[in-house]
């Protein structure tokens, strides 16, 4: 984790010398442990050689404006929207899978930036700076021993403690910077209060419930942070790399990843479409997609919990079934029937 900043470098010899650091790549602890943690502002793109690779499951998870109109998401979704009086035409940010940094400058961690480099071939096409910082290693034992309790609990089914170990490693951990709800009330509004909001400046958004009764967000005039924002930042894109570390070092090695399709993700969730052997049931899961059989029973247990346990930084199956129905973001079902044409 980041403590104190150092310094933000603009010399580009200075901060190419920081990014492109072959020490990166050492397994010697005295080295790694010499080097500096740092966030690089790049705007980059994937090596046209290896977008095939990437377009399955884009690599960079950022959050970008996007314009809700017909050319972006398309006539039908324009018209569900249209007939249902629903606001479209109009500008959100989401947070989305990308392949590039969409002509942006784009700030991210040196763990996430080096492995989008040398992994998952983006190019950096400009580096507007690169800020560094001291390392903040005296949690590390504190983190340990509050994982190894929370492992201990799910195995004794003490659920109350594994709760109470998870509340206390975000709380040290940017809890409070990553919740949302913090920074914004929502309010049951009538039409004509609603109006009235709609002209002030701390209006985000309002949904329509009936004749006279509207859903109304609108921003804090204040809020609380406990946090150092550079520890919540790199909370936040230790997440991803660790999502698209996954992804790409053991998925696209493992499996054969063109009879898989991606089919969407949240925080901690992951859903694929397999194309397997139509002889046997969906409780096959991966086993008829494994292209490097080897790699697979080598880093399997370093992946997978056992026997379907929950353990702590290892993945799970869930669910699974035939096939699969989204109507929208987290609404959708999987289930086992069979349909046919």
């Amino acid at each position: 984790m980041p403590a104190q900043l150092i310094e933000k470098i603009t010399d580009q010899d200075r901060y190419k010398a920081l990014i492109y650091n072959t020490n990166r790549f050492a397994n010697d602890p005295l080295v790694v442990d010499k080097m500096l943690i740092f966030v690089a502002e790049i705007k980059g793109h994937t090596d046209e050689r290896f977008i095939n690779e990437v377009l399955n499951w884009g690599p960079i998870l950022r959050n970008i404006d996007i314009t809700t109109n017909i050319e972006t998401i398309g006539e039908f979704m324009n018209n569900h929207l249209v007939n249902h009086q629903h606001q479209h035409d109009k500008t959100e940010r989401k947070l989305t899978n990308l392949i590039d940094t969409n002509n942006e400058v784009m700030s991210l961690n040196n763990y996430y930036l080096w492995l989008l480099n040398d992994t998952c071939h983006l190019v950096n096409d400009e580096i507007i700076s690169v800020t560094t910082f001291t390392k903040h290693i005296n949690f590390n034992s504190f983190v340990k021993e509050f994982m190894n309790l929370r492992q201990q609990a799910k195995d004794a089914k003490n659920e109350g403690l594994g709760q109470f170990c998870k509340l206390i490693l975000n709380s040290a951990f940017g809890g409070d910077a990553l919740n949302s709800e913090k920074y914004s009330n929502t309010r049951l509004l009538s039409a004509n209060k609603t109006f009235v909001q709609h002209m002030m400046g701390e209006f985000i958004h309002s949904t329509e419930l009936n004749d006279d009764l509207y859903v109304v967000q609108v921003d804090k005039e204040s809020c609380r942070c406990n946090t150092r924002l550079q520890v919540a930042y790199f909370v936040l894109d230790s997440a991803k790399f660790w999502y698209v570390n996954f992804i790409y070092n053991f998925m696209y090695k493992a499996y054969d990843m063109s009879r898989m399709h991606f089919v969407q993700c949240d925080t901690d969730s992951l859903t694929w479409a397999i194309s397997d052997n139509p002889n046997r049931g969906p409780e096959q899961l991966f086993e008829e997609v494994v292209k490097d059989q080897g790699f697979f029973d080598t880093y399997k247990d370093c992946v997978f919990s056992e026997d379907g346990k929950k353990q702590v930084l290892h993945i799970g199956v869930e669910k699974y079934g035939y096939n699969y129905i989204a109507l929208s973001p987290k609404n959708y079902i999987i289930n086992n029937e069979i349909v046919l044409k």
